[in-house]
């Protein structure tokens, strides 16, 4: 039997990001990441401010920004979150993970798409 209580994993995964202790995929950049085949990518959209419409999700830019295993799960959650060195740009994320170092930005995900 297991000393761990059953929900530790999640935990786990909630407080690193979903990075576990030995995820060596976690630290490569993204063209290291698609080159390996234990790793995958971790994609993104930015949020971003339009005159026409406020606050939006710029779509055209949606693509990865970091890189997780292969065999990780990520729960089907939208989570926002930014990079370390720049505290006011959020990015929105269509599973629970985020790169390596994010932060989260906030809650509120229902942001419209931004006009082209």
């Amino acid at each position: 039997m297991s000393l761990l209580p059953p929900l530790f994993p999640l935990a786990l995964a909630f407080i690193t990001g979903c990075h576990g202790p030995a995820d060596k995929c976690a630290p490569l950049d993204v063209q290291e990441c698609m080159a390996d085949d234990a790793c995958r990518t971790i994609n993104g959209v930015p949020i971003v401010h339009d005159d026409e419409v406020g606050t939006c999700r710029d779509r055209g830019a949606w693509g990865p920004v970091g890189c997780m295993d292969a065999t990780g799960g990520c729960e089907d959650h939208v989570r926002r979150a930014r990079p370390p060195e720049e505290p006011s740009e959020c990015w929105i994320f269509m599973s629970w993970c985020i790169p390596l170092d994010w932060v989260d930005c906030g809650a509120d995900t229902g942001l419209p798409a931004c006009p082209r």
